[in-house]
């Protein structure tokens, strides 16, 4: 057959495809359960560190989000977060680990200052 078996790049392909597409459906499941007009569909805490994956409607969402960062939320300071690796909709958060943050927590903040920001009011 000409190469080594099993083929390590066309594994690698799957893997990556299968991967992606799982984190896609996670996605999904939490924008059916989430309300119609919320900016934020999904919050994702790491399981170790004291960070978040955030994903919102669309990358304009995401962009202001970086644009005008929160210091923090629910009086936890929060770095300044940054634009997700592969994912133009999502961004990443990290704050201090002696802090507790909820998934809750850090969807309801974003999105009031979303909606205050459309408002006029943030």
């Amino acid at each position: 057959l000409g190469g080594p078996w099993p083929p390590v790049r066309a594994y690698q392909g799957c893997y990556n495809y299968l991967q992606a597409h799982q984190q896609r459906r996670a996605v999904m499941a939490f924008t059916d359960q989430a309300q119609p007009e919320s900016m934020v569909l999904a919050v994702k805490k790491h399981p170790a560190k004291n960070m978040a994956f955030i994903n919102f409607r669309s990358n304009e969402i995401a962009q202001a989000v970086l644009s005008s960062p929160p210091t923090a939320i629910c009086g936890v300071s929060v770095l300044p977060p940054r634009a997700h690796q592969s994912d133009p909709c999502a961004i990443v958060l990290k704050w201090s680990d002696l802090s507790v943050l909820s998934e809750q927590d850090l969807a309801t903040h974003l999105e009031a200052q979303l909606q205050g920001r459309e408002l006029g009011i943030f």
